[in-house]
């Protein structure tokens, strides 16, 4: 019983002691400051006028829709750029599997002009070969009447000779001489 007595004394001994602090005059406008920052919805009220306040003071609000409008041009751009890589995606897609046909298209081409200049290369040199013939059929043929001129003369010039020879051989040396002297008598004739 003692201890109770004792604790009792003790606790009312503490008490008496807050009782004098909670009446002191520093303890009492210590204890309304603490109520009023440690209140919450307090605290709230003061956050929300002080945000209040500066959206006013500073325009936020135009910041935000100015921004914000930044921010949905952005968007703006990125989607119609993306469309564009899209459709450029597509045409790049549709020339890379038109590569294959352009190719075969392309080769098909130059096989065609290949044989079109072959079969030109071909008709010239035919025809070629054939201006080359013609021109060797003449060349052989005015050689041919050429060397039959020749040998037409030679043998004219040998028949002359050969009758001329005859001729003499046949003539006996009286006819000779008549015709001798019927050629200077003719030739005197002839002058006067």
């Amino acid at each position: 019983m003692a201890e109770t007595a004792l604790n009792s004394k003790h606790l009312q001994n503490q008490t008496n002691e807050m009782t004098l602090v909670k009446n002191h005059p520093e303890a009492q406008e210590n204890n309304a400051m603490n109520i009023v920052l440690h209140s919450n919805l307090l605290n709230f009220i003061i956050v929300i006028v002080f945000l209040v306040w500066v959206i006013r003071k500073v325009n936020l609000s135009a910041i935000i829709a100015k921004t914000q409008a930044e921010i949905a041009e952005l968007i703006k751009n990125a989607v119609d750029e993306k469309k564009i890589k899209q459709n450029q995606l597509l045409i790049t897609k549709t020339k890379v599997s038109n590569v294959k046909q352009e190719m075969l298209k392309i080769i098909d081409e130059g096989e065609q002009v290949a044989d079109n200049l072959s079969e030109s290369i071909m008709n010239d040199a035919e025809k070629q070969a054939e201006d080359m013939h013609k021109k060797a059929v003449m060349t052989l043929s005015n050689e041919k009447q050429m060397v039959s001129s020749e040998v037409k003369a030679k043998i004219t010039g040998a028949a002359f000779y050969i009758a001329e020879e005859h001729i003499k051989q046949a003539i006996d040396e009286r006819l000779h001489k008549k015709f001798i002297d019927e050629f200077i008598n003719s030739l005197d004739t002839v002058q006067n």
